[in-house]
């Protein structure tokens, strides 16, 4: 059950090419910078403005195991539709609630619930929408190696000499095991049951225009990142070759031949349309650590194979790898992931590694369909035992004594008394003997029924209810947007939580533009009520402006049928936001309830009336020391109200749908002190963005499952949670809340340490009370425990790098304000140089090596260290909107581990071949390759994603039996870019597998995604230029190419050294 704004205005031209920047440590490292980017077009010579006027002109709108026996006082019941785990699905497919790869396989051709045809002319591309959030498995083509060392390469064309080597700080050595230096291209690279060679087709080549140009291997120093299957001796390893994989010194086969390569051209060169894509000098890219390998063998480790949640001393699978997990006493890694699996045990340790500890916390996360959904406890009458100390509940990790009358909290090492009637006996290992008949004694996650003590005012809470808040001022009703949504408001409402065909909460519409109105549903017609006239006697309304959508079907069909109608002539271009979303608060409030406002706006609140803002779009601001000025809020009013709505169990979405600068770094507060989403569809036309816009609401409405809820972290002497990162709002330093909460969101935590932790564990429990839809109250019990170590081997051994990077992203976007764009860049780099270099020195891994050595565990941390640096949340380019910086910086503080990832390094698809799942671990998904423009051959297509944006490439070659079956042309000159915003359902294989891999690639989405389709030299090719993050681009310092990264982080990590 596990969205993208429009790009032609508020994302504007990319200005793609090399930066120039960081070259002063070239020569030091003896490498040539990769040669510029040959940026053709008229592109080149135009203003920003001007590119974005081209772009508006085109008319794309482009973005930016269950328990059956119950004993004392605890009935054990599994989760059922109160809390659905398990979402109605189109008969014939299999659901899956989860978020990760693989875990909704839809056989291909058959389509997801789409977004119902309508006799509207708002009626145009239709995209299906996901019944629930699923993904796909990897089939990722390399492996990588064993503790990983990379090497700096020289730049000379032949091996250098000794003195060479001196000149540059490296000590010459002979090289052991390695083969010669090819001597021809023919050499360099063997055939491998067909020749790569150009030279065996020389007139082909002097058609095309081409000269060949001779790839001469680097020579490969010892200790270097050796070519995939080489493995670098370590002391104290003692490595074992693998069957199946290159020997050492040897190219792998096949190495420079992507998917749909021209057969028989040259390794370098695109293919048969002429386009040169010769390797520059310097480090090569296929020798140093990259995504695809390492996700390739995690994969590999665990395909068909659970993880043991209980697994000491083992980091989980990867966040990108479809794996399932079996909960032994442990929290599944998808509920809670650590950036450490090994706890240093004390805080010099800590110091000496500069490795931060923290979680990454989704109480809410779907799981598999073959992993245990958390089981409910009934403990509503006495209530769920607990520490009298620390008031932790009921775990596997509590130690009972006195023949199980008392207990021992491992968290506190605080003593209680057990409840009279939860004894039982304990057996000869001092086991309770009911231990495998209560899950809170044998699981790592389970969930307890609970007394009114858990509510506000003492008080059981009532269903939850949404409401919807339409903006129905000048700009909504002449986009399409109010038609748009009360043509499709029943088929929103449809996608409601249910049990037995009946809505599970309340529903209530409010409109609004200089005024606010209530819709009356307690007469024969809905009737409107004004805001003014509820001022004084609002409660009594309130019983009948809220209803069950179910009872009231027919009303609200007359409604969806009357506001267009009422609304047409309104010229008023105002809209008053803040006193809309107080009204709808308080009618929750007085109807005692806990819900979620949905609201619609289109316009810059007006200034000087409540909740009023300036316009303040200036983008020259952005990258320099004042961009602080535009991306903090200019009122704490929408902060002061979200806080309100927090307090009160009420969440915000904001659904956007601007013509221009709306502010969202201040209407965004509203969403995120609530527990909420924004949502943003810039230039929003109900024609081409509709779709998107139906598939956010039905995700906002379906996956919100928590309301009025409160979160703390308990953790083991010792150690303290410090600095939280989401959507959230605290009013002490230990509890955390929010208005609502829903499966895809994350909050991430980071813990300090105080003192020395005695015990050979460390101790976590999250403990998560929210309202459910069924409207009763619940605690949902997370809990983790895991060894500490002594070691800095063990603490580098066990990090787990997904959540590093999430708790690293979160923290630099939290500092944005606090800092300069340069300072934030520079700590970023400074903090991975310290990793890094800590490691050498502490770990005394190959001493006397000048080549930059990286741990196993770590060896992708360069890599994601220098996506932060380009990533739109951090990025001060000034070929972005602020209202889409500010965006980017709202999503990213509420990613999970693997969003994240792909946030930062996008996924690259290749669509123009079908994908064999034999070939590929059982999926015919297809395998990502490297997010390379060099990876990308003129006669293939490929999707470009990272859960905000999606581009398809279509390349100048492709084969005309592609376009015809796929796109429906039969040439590539008769592709219009500005006609094409999604792929046209034709009758044949081909398409239906296409299709089925973007439904696959939206379905595990939290947000909908425009599509955006390129062609080679084109405006929109610029654009996705951008997000291919081995590149080098253009982007105030922070644009290197991966290969220029990596020497540039050495520098930093050997003046550490030094």
């Amino acid at each position: 059950m596990k969205q993208n704004p429009p790009m032609s205005q508020q994302r504007p031209q990319f200005q793609g090419g090399p930066t120039g920047q960081g070259t002063a440590a070239y020569p030091q490292l003896g490498i040539r910078p990769a040669p510029p980017m040959n940026l053709t077009g008229q592109m080149q010579n135009m203003s920003i403005s001007q590119q974005m006027t081209q772009l508006n002109d085109m008319g794309n709108n482009v973005p930016n195991q269950g328990y059956v026996n119950g004993t004392a006082s605890g009935n054990i019941t599994p989760t059922g539709p109160a809390f659905p785990q398990r979402l109605p699905i189109t008969p014939g497919m299999v659901s899956t609630p989860g978020s990760m790869p693989g875990l909704f396989q839809r056989p291909l051709g058959m389509p997801r619930q789409r977004m119902p045809t309508l006799p509207s002319p708002l009626s145009g591309p239709q995209r299906p929408l996901p019944p629930t959030m699923p993904g796909h498995s990897y089939g990722i083509p390399t492996v990588s190696t064993p503790q990983s060392s990379l090497g700096i390469s020289s730049q000379y064309p032949t091996p250098p000499t000794s003195n060479q080597l001196s000149n540059i700080g490296i000590r010459p050595m002979e090289p052991v095991g390695i083969q010669p230096l090819a001597s021809s291209p023919a050499e360099a690279f063997p055939a491998t049951g067909q020749s790569l060679s150009m030279s065996q087709q020389p007139q082909a080549m002097q058609q095309m225009g081409i000269r060949p140009l001779p790839q001469q291997r680097m020579p490969i120093q010892p200790g270097s990142y050796p070519v995939q299957g080489q493995y670098p001796q370590v002391v104290g390893s003692h490595q074992v070759p693998r069957p199946g994989y290159p020997q050492p010194g040897m190219v792998p086969p096949g190495r420079y031949q992507q998917p749909g390569a021209y057969q028989g051209a040259a390794p370098g060169y695109a293919g048969p349309t002429g386009y040169a894509q010769q390797k520059p000098p310097g480090l090569d890219p296929d020798m140093i650590p990259n995504t695809t390998a390492v996700w390739r063998e995690d994969l590999e480790r665990y395909s068909g194979k659970p993880f043991d949640t209980n697994s000491k001393g083992v980091v989980p699978p990867l966040a990108a790898t479809d794996f399932s997990a079996v909960d032994k006493g442990n929290c599944n890694p998808k509920f809670i992931r650590s950036t450490l699996y090994g706890i240093p045990n004390s805080p010099d340790l800590v110091k000496q590694t500069l490795i931060p500890l923290g979680l990454i916390i989704s109480p809410l996360a779907l799981l598999k369909e073959d992993e245990t959904s958390p089981v409910v406890v009934d403990f509503s009458v006495t209530g769920p035992p607990r520490c009298v100390r620390c008031k932790a509940y009921m775990a596997p990790f509590m130690k009972f004594i006195d023949g199980g009358r008392r207990f021992t909290c491992p968290l506190c090492k605080g003593i209680s008394d057990v409840p009279q009637d939860y004894i039982a006996y304990l057996d000869n290992r001092g086991e309770r003997t009911d231990k495998y008949q209560r899950p809170e004694l044998c699981l790592g996650s389970y969930e307890f029924l609970v007394s009114k003590e858990y509510c506000r005012e003492s008080s059981l809470p009532n269903h939850p209810a949404f409401i919807f808040v339409i903006d129905v001022s000048y700009n909504n009703m002449k986009n399409g947007l109010v038609t748009f949504l009360c043509s499709y408001m029943s088929q929103i409402l449809e996608n409601l939580p249910r049990e037995n065909d009946e809505t599970l909460v309340d529903i209530g519409f409010i409109t609004f533009s200089d005024e606010v109105h209530f819709w009356d549903f307690s007469h024969a017609r809905p009737r409107m009520i004004a805001l003014s006239d509820l001022l004084e006697n609002f409660s009594p309304q309130a019983h009948f402006f809220l209803v069950n959508p179910t009872q009231a079907k027919n009303k609200i069909d007359q409604l969806m049928t009357l506001i267009p109608q009422l609304y047409t002539e309104d010229q008023g271009t105002q809209a008053m936001l803040g006193p809309a979303i107080e009204a709808g608060m308080q009618a929750l409030t007085v109807s005692k309830k806990n819900g979620k406002l949905v609201v619609f706006q289109s316009t810059l609140p007006e200034c000087g009336k409540p909740g009023g803002l300036k316009v303040r779009d200036d983008r020259k601001l952005l990258g320099t020391d004042k961009e602080k000025n535009i991306l903090a809020p200019q009122t704490t009013y929408y902060n002061d109200l979200a806080q309100k709505c927090a307090e009160l169990g009420v969440g915000v979405d904001l659904f956007l749908a601007n013509p221009s600068f709306i502010d969202v770094a201040t209407l965004a507060q509203i969403c995120r002190l609530s527990g909420g989403t924004v949502y943003k569809y810039t230039y929003f036309l109900a024609e081409k963005d509709g779709q998107r816009l139906f598939e956010d609401c039905v995700r906002s409405v379906r996956f919100t499952s928590a309301f009025d809820t409160v979160m703390r972290l308990r953790t083991s002497t010792g150690l303290n949670p410090c600095n939280f990162y989401g959507s959230y709002f605290m009013s002490n330093s230990s509890d955390v809340e929010m208005g609502a909460m829903d499966s895809n969101k994350a909050i991430t935590v980071e813990i300090k340490y105080e003192d020395k932790i005695p015990d050979e564990e460390a101790y976590f429990q999250l403990a998560f009370l929210y309202t459910s839809l069924d409207g009763s109250r619940r605690v949902r019990i997370h809990n983790l425990a895991l060894p500490t170590v002594s070691q800095y081997s063990d603490v580098y051994k066990l990090v787990d790098s997904d959540a590093l990077i999430n708790l690293m992203l979160k923290q630099a976007v939290s500092t944005i304000l606090d800092s300069s764009p340069k300072g934030v860049r520079d700590n970023i780099i400074k903090r991975v140089a310290q990793i890094l270099a800590n490691y050498r020195k502490n770990t005394n891994t190959q001493p006397n090596t000048v080549q930059l050595i990286l741990p196993e565990q770590l060896k992708l941390l360069p890599l994601f260290s220098m996506c932060l640096l380009k990533s739109d949340a951090l990025s001060g380019a000034l070929d972005i909107m602020i209202d889409d910086r500010a965006l980017a910086m709202h999503i990213a503080q509420t990613m999970d581990a693997r969003t994240s990832l792909f946030f930062l390094y996008p996924r690259l698809l290749p669509i123009h071949q079908m994908q064999d799942p034999n070939e590929n671990e059982g999926s015919s998904f297809p395998a990502p390759i490297r997010c390379s423009y060099d990876r990308m051959t003129q006669d293939a297509v490929y999707i470009l994603e990272n859960g905000v944006y999606m581009f398809i490439w279509i390349g100048s070659a492709v084969s005309h039996e592609w376009l015809r079956d796929v796109l429906g042309v039969n040439s590539f000159n008769e592709i219009r870019l500005e006609q094409l915003d999604h792929f046209p359902e034709l009758d044949n294989p081909m398409s239906e597998w296409v299709r089925s891999v973007v439904d696959q690639i939206f379905d595990e989405r939290p947000r909908s995604m425009k599509m955006i389709f390129a062609k080679p030299h084109d405006k929109m090719e610029l654009i996705m230029k951008r997000f291919l993050v081995e590149d080098s681009q253009d982007m105030n310092n922070t644009g290197m190419s991966y290969t220029g990264f990596l020497p540039h982080l050495h520098k930093e990590i050997k003046q550490l050294l030094n």
